[in-house]
């Protein structure tokens, strides 16, 4: 029999009081929300907990959390794709340079993890932890996750930190590498249906102009939040370009 939400969220039930959730930062837990996550159900919950939710596109990650943590939230099977592709790695490195402090979740029952080959999982994670400095934390499910943002929130209160999201860090050393990325960030900028979130995740996917018209539209159709229409949109810009 599945949890309840009061079971899973402890500090969201109301004190006999009725003075509001447990804990008493409840209230005050900001979370900035990337808008595409919010099929995930994370944030309804959240929301139900009592915290502050506003969603919009993020440059990176998946959820803001007291203005400063970054959380890229993987579900199991997205976590295994990205593994396997790369895509996991060139995430991190736009989610170290977009904030001070940063953090991955890895969501999904820890059975599934029993199907990858050992070394290689073990070989990724040692990666994550020691060359990006990323910190990685495994929850069951959404409840889970939501729980774990909530926690995050309470400590971002009681020990705020001096710096704060500021996408803009990436761009005060623009390596040639980089200026290509916000060249071509600012060109699918001008694709109809591409906004700011969308074209800078194609940005940091692909890297330059010449890599995104090399790929197929399969490729362009797998970034989160692009799909098929608008991958070809992508497509014949670029192509026409």
């Amino acid at each position: 029999m599945g949890r309840s939400i009061q079971q899973w969220l402890p500090f969201a039930l109301p004190r006999e009081d009725g003075a509001g959730p447990r804990g008493g930062f409840q209230g005050d837990v900001e979370v900035e929300v990337d808008a595409a996550e919010e099929v995930s159900g994370v944030p309804q919950l959240l929301r139900i907990a009592g915290a502050r939710v506003r969603s919009r596109p993020l440059p990176a990650g998946d959820y803001l959390v007291g203005g400063r943590i970054l959380v890229e939230r993987k579900a199991a099977g997205d976590f295994a794709g990205s593994l396997c592709d790369g895509r996991l790695f060139r995430q991190l490195r736009y989610l170290k340079r977009s904030a001070p402090s940063s953090l991955l979740v890895v969501e999904g029952c820890p059975a599934y993890f029993e199907r990858f080959w050992p070394p290689r999982l073990r070989s990724a994670l040692l990666c994550v932890a020691v060359d990006f400095r990323v910190p990685t934390l495994f929850t069951r499910g959404i409840e889970g996750t939501a729980d774990l943002l909530l926690s995050l929130g309470r400590r971002c209160l009681r020990s705020p930190g001096p710096e704060s999201f500021a996408p803009s860090r990436a761009r005060r050393v623009l390596t040639p590498r980089l200026r290509a990325q916000v060249d071509l960030q600012r060109t699918l900028e001008a694709v109809p249906g591409i906004g700011p979130g969308l074209a800078l995740r194609l940005a940091a996917e692909f890297g330059t102009l010449d890599a995104l018209r090399r790929a197929g539209t399969q490729d362009i159709a797998r970034v989160r939040g692009i799909g098929s229409e608008k991958a070809d949109r992508v497509r014949s810009a670029v192509q026409g370009g």
